[in-house]
């Protein structure tokens, strides 16, 4: 599960229309994958969703605000999903 796409620049530069466009790649496109994936796991008590984020999901770079806090969105969701699926060894 990888989507990427970056934009670059200062945010008073980045339209809101752009950020969602970056959020919906990259946040939305991770969590329809998992979505489509998640119920066949948990009725099988099994299997494994490896999702590839980015360094910038962990530190922001500057200029990259938007990207970074999509990754970052990427990386908590993950982790609180984690935590949750354990009961289902997923």
């Amino acid at each position: 599960n990888n989507a990427g796409v970056g934009h670059v620049g200062p945010v008073e530069s980045i339209s809101v229309e752009e950020m969602k466009r970056v959020f919906e790649t990259n946040f939305f496109g991770a969590v329809r994958m998992i979505k489509a994936v998640l119920p066949e796991m948990k009725r099988r008590q099994s299997g494994h969703i490896v999702v590839v984020s980015s360094v910038m999901g962990l530190q922001g770079i500057v200029f990259n605000d938007v990207y970074a806090a999509s990754k970052f969105a990427v990386e908590g969701f993950c982790e609180s999903l984690a935590v949750q699926l354990l009961q289902f060894n997923v």
